[in-house]
C-alpha cells in the first residue's frame, strides 16, 4: 500500500477511523490535524490562566509522598501510623469525658435544671420584689413549670408566643400576669369563690396563672382562634384545672349569653386591644361592684384620654392606674383598674368586630331602630298574623 502524497492535508477512511478507535495508544498523524488559527482574545487569556495556575502549583511546596506498608524510615524503624478518626459509635479517647446532667430525683415531677422551660429561682426572686410571694408556694411552682413545658411544646405547632426564654417566661409571662392581683381588692363576693373571666387568653395568660395562684378562684378562659383555644383545653386538662372553662368564642357574642352577661366578679385582659375596646369587651361581663383590669404598657396617656367617653357608655368608671416596673425591664408597665358602678346597656356590646373598628367616642349615638327595638313581625303564610306579631301584642 502506497503512502499518501506529502502535499495532502486529510487522511484516508481507514487510517482516521483507526485513529478514532485507538486514540488513547495511536498517535494521530500530524497530516490529520486542522491547520493553526488564531484563538482570539478569549482564547489567549484562557492560555495564560492555564499557565499561571501551573506556575502556582510548582511553587507551592510538595507534601512527602504517603508511606506505602513495609516502608522504612531513615532511622530505621517503621514511620509511626496516625491515629484513626474514631467511627461514629466509638468513644474518643482524646476527649475528656462529659459531666452528666443533673437528674431529678425518683418520683419527682419537676425536670432536670438542665432542661427546666421556667426559671423558678428568678421567678420566686422577682415575685417577691413586687409583694407577690405569697402566691408562690412550692406546688403552685412546680404546676406554673409544668404549664411552661407544655406552652414551649405546643408552640413548635402552634404559634402561642414569641417569648420562649426560661427567665423571659418567669417575668414577661408570669410575673407580669400576677400584677392582676395587686388590683382585685373587694371586688369579689363573700361566702362564694371569686368568679374571673380572662378575654382573648392567648397561650393561657394571665388566667392560667391566676388560677393557679388562687385554688379557690373559678377562672373562665375566652379565646377566638380555634388552635390557642384547643391549646387551653389540652393543658388545663394536664394541669387537673377542675374550676378552670374554655370558651371558644368572640368576647362580643360571650357577653351576649345570659350565662355569661354580667356575671363575673373580675375580667381580665393582656396586650388585647386599646383600652376603650377592652372596656367594651370587658365591662358587658362584669357584674355592677365588680372590676375590669387591664395590663398595659408604659404608654397609656392617649389611651386614658379616649378612656372616659367609653366608660360614661358602659357604666365604668376608673378607679386607679397602678405603675410598676418588672426586674430587668427598663419601661414600666401600668395596671388599669375600671370599677362597675352601673349596668351596661344592652346595645353593647356591638356587632363582632365594631368594637375594634370604631371605638367609642364622646359623640357615639345608637343607630335608629336598633337599641331596644323589638323584632319585626312577618306575616304568617296562612294569612292571619304570625306568631311573634301575637306575642309583641300580648307584651310577652
Amino acid at each position: 500500500m502506497m503512502a499518501a502524497s506529502s502535499g495532502s492535508t486529510s487522511c484516508n477512511g481507514r487510517e482516521r477511523e483507526y485513529a478514532s478507535v485507538t486514540r488513547r495508544s495511536v498517535r494521530v498523524s500530524p497530516r490529520c490535524r486542522r491547520p493553526w488559527s488564531d484563538p482570539g482574545l478569549a482564547g489567549w487569556h484562557a492560555a495564560a490562566l492555564q499557565g499561571f495556575q501551573y506556575t502556582i502549583a510548582m511553587t507551592q511546596p510538595q507534601r512527602p509522598p504517603a508511606t506505602m506498608p513495609g516502608d522504612i524510615s531513615p532511622g530505621g524503624h517503621p514511620p509511626p501510623s496516625e491515629p484513626e478518626p474514631p467511627s461514629a459509635g466509638a468513644p474518643d479517647p482524646t476527649r475528656q469525658p462529659a459531666a452528666e446532667p443533673e437528674r431529678a430525683p425518683v418520683g419527682s415531677s419537676q425536670p432536670p435544671a438542665a432542661v427546666r422551660p421556667l426559671d423558678t429561682a428568678l421567678l420566686e426572686r422577682a415575685a417577691a420584689e413586687l409583694g407577690l410571694g405569697d402566691a408562690l408556694t412550692p406546688p403552685v411552682v412546680a404546676q406554673l413549670e409544668r404549664f411552661a413545658a407544655e406552652m414551649l411544646r405546643w408552640n413548635e405547632r402552634v404559634n402561642l408566643t414569641r417569648i420562649t426564654g426560661p427567665g423571659e417566661i418567669a417575668i414577661l409571662h408570669v410575673v407580669d400576669s400576677l400584677v392582676c392581683l395587686r388590683g382585685v381588692g373587694d371586688a369579689g363576693i363573700p361566702g362564694r369563690p371569686l368568679s374571673c373571666i380572662d378575654v382573648g387568653a392567648g397561650a393561657g395568660l394571665p388566667g392560667i396563672a391566676l388560677q393557679l395562684a388562687r385554688p379557690t378562684w373559678r377562672v373562665t378562659l375566652v379565646e377566638a382562634v380555634g388552635k390557642k383555644a384547643a391549646f387551653l383545653s389540652h393543658v388545663t386538662a394536664v394541669l387537673d384545672l377542675d374550676t378552670c372553662t374554655v370558651l371558644h368564642a368572640r368576647a362580643e357574642d360571650v357577653a351576649r349569653q345570659a350565662a355569661h352577661r354580667a356575671a363575673y366578679d373580675v375580667a381580665v385582659a393582656r396586650a388585647v386591644a386599646a383600652l376603650p375596646v377592652l372596656a367594651e369587651y370587658l365591662l358587658p361581663l362584669v357584674r355592677v361592684g365588680g372590676r375590669m383590669l387591664a395590663l398595659k404598657g408604659d404608654r397609656i396617656e392617649d389611651e386614658l384620654a379616649a378612656l372616659t367617653p367609653a366608660l360614661s357608655l358602659l357604666g365604668g368608671r376608673l378607679t386607679d392606674v397602678v405603675p410598676y416596673r418588672l426586674p430587668g425591664i427598663e419601661h414600666p408597665r401600668h395596671l388599669v383598674v375600671v370599677d362597675k358602678v352601673a349596668p351596661t346597656p344592652e346595645v353593647f356590646p356591638r356587632r363582632a368586630g365594631e368594637p375594634a373598628r370604631a371605638p367609642l367616642t364622646a359623640a357615639w349615638r345608637p343607630p335608629p331602630g336598633r337599641a331596644h327595638a323589638p323584632r319585626r313581625a312577618r306575616p304568617s303564610r296562612h294569612g292571619g298574623r304570625s306568631e311573634t306579631a301575637k306575642r309583641n301584642r300580648r307584651g310577652d
